[in-house]
């Protein structure tokens, strides 16, 4: 009686921000020079032989990083190019020894990382390209994806939203490569809270999220007009819930794969209703129908066709007792009329 959405895979997309994570490149500038070789010229109106500007100048740092650029005071100021020892490289702007400003970070496993530095830390504006290439561009603050971003898998997935410390934070939408797209709020990398999910066949799925699955009331608007609305546990539709279809037909009871199965109410567009059990959305055991002029009548169903003993109670009182047999009343029927007297009726 229970049902797995298959849309609901993981309860979150695939976790790409745990090795799309922005690359550092910590406190190597300060590790003092050890060759250099250089051409300068005088401050200009400074009158302070200390304060010298190289041009295309070139050093070897003391652990074999190389540097190739503008020096001002002996520091790194300016635009230059720093080669590390294990085929790391920045090229970009540097000021007081210290990456910042606009720069691109190469790191050896080939994951490039473009965008903002303020003193040696990466934060600002980026677009950082994992070696397995996924690709964030947005907000980044101390070397973390924090702020608005969008985050591209090489699956085809892409998230776009907050972030908060690498992970998928707040306000958000999730395109999964199957077309399907969630709409929602995020924590920590999975959805949470409420959200609302399209389906690649046009299907609107609105429930609460809580860690990653559909758990609360839910509302599902199919492409053909029908609504269902019911409750979700862990990522399971519950058996039970209201279909209201396009032409006006509802439903309420119990499921099965989707269709009325077990006990439930079904209220046709004339206004005819039908109470008892449902066999995959046809009438199926014990029953019973009311009429749009309040005729009711009771009995076994067999897959929407009368079979069996019954009784029909007419508005005005009259009571008819007998059976029906492939839809049709057969034998003899007990007639009670309003005023309780009881008469025989042959089929």
């Amino acid at each position: 009686m229970y049902r797995v959405l298959p849309f609901i895979k993981s309860g979150s997309f695939r976790p790409i921000v745990h090795y799309c994570q922005v690359k550092r490149r910590a406190n190597v500038l300060n590790s003092g020079f050890q060759t250099h070789t250089r051409t300068f010229s005088a401050g200009a109106g400074t009158g302070n032989n200390n304060l010298l500007k190289a041009i295309h100048s070139s050093k070897v740092l003391k652990d074999g990083s190389k540097f190739t650029g503008d020096i001002i005071n002996d520091k790194m100021n300016g635009l230059g190019v720093l080669v590390f020892t294990d085929g790391s490289t920045y090229k970009g702007e540097f000021k007081e020894d210290q990456m910042h400003g606009k720069g691109v970070f190469t790191d050896a496993d080939g994951s490039v990382y473009e965008g903002d530095y303020v003193n040696g830390v990466q934060n600002g504006e980026a677009k950082f390209t994992s070696s397995d290439g996924d690709v964030y561009v947005g907000s980044v603050v101390d070397e973390n994806m924090h702020g608005f971003g969008t985050l591209s898998s090489l699956d085809g997935s892409i998230y776009e939203g907050e972030f908060v410390n690498n992970e998928p934070h707040g306000t958000g939408q999730l395109i999964q490569a199957n077309g399907e797209v969630h709409i929602g709020q995020f924590a920590h990398g999975l959805r949470h809270g409420a959200g609302k999910v399209l389906l690649s066949n046009g299907t609107v799925l609105e429930v609460e999220f809580v860690r990653g699955h559909p758990h609360g009331t839910c509302t599902m608007s199919e492409s053909n007009g029908d609504i269902f609305e019911g409750y979700m546990m862990n990522g399971i539709m519950q058996p039970v819930g209201k279909r209201t279809s396009a032409d006006g037909i509802v439903y309420v009871g119990e499921f099965l794969r989707g269709k009325p199965h077990g006990k439930g109410k079904l209220t046709l567009t004339n206004g005819t209703v039908y109470e008892g059990q449902l066999d995959q959305g046809k009438f199926h055991g014990y029953g019973k129908t009311t009429s749009t002029k309040g005729v009711v009548t009771e009995g076994m169903y067999v897959y929407d066709v009368l079979d069996g003993p019954a009784t029909v109670t007419y508005p005005y009182g009259r009571v008819d007792e007998g059976l029906f047999i492939d839809g049709t009343r057969e034998g003899v029927w007990k007639v009670t009329m309003p005023d309780g007297s009881v008469r025989e009726e042959k089929y």
